[in-house]
């Protein structure tokens, strides 16, 4: 099953991906375990290109925090129900 996602991801184009586990603790019974607590990446802007590029029609702008916080829930969701690893989020 990981070997066909990593699989589908690559015939995507996807470049990063992550594979979490829903109860890290059973897998270290089969040498499994967490690889790193966080990372820090920075990308130089020239190797930023869009493998998707948006339509011309489509309009993209910065928002403040305050906005970003009215409308990240609805692109959030309708991203989540594309994909199988997403969580619910809510206001807690």
């Amino acid at each position: 099953m990981m070997r066909q996602q990593m699989e589908d991801f690559r015939e995507r184009g996807e470049f990063v991906t992550g594979l979490t586990a829903s109860e890290s603790s059973i897998y270290s019974r089969y040498g499994w375990g967490i690889a790193v607590w966080g990372e820090d990446w920075s990308i130089s802007r020239e190797h930023t290109i869009m493998s998707c590029a948006p339509a011309p029609s489509v309009e993209t702008r910065f928002v403040d925090p305050d906005e970003m916080r009215q409308i990240w829930p609805g692109v959030y969701d309708r991203v989540r129900r594309d994909r199988g690893s997403m969580f619910n989020i809510s206001d807690v």
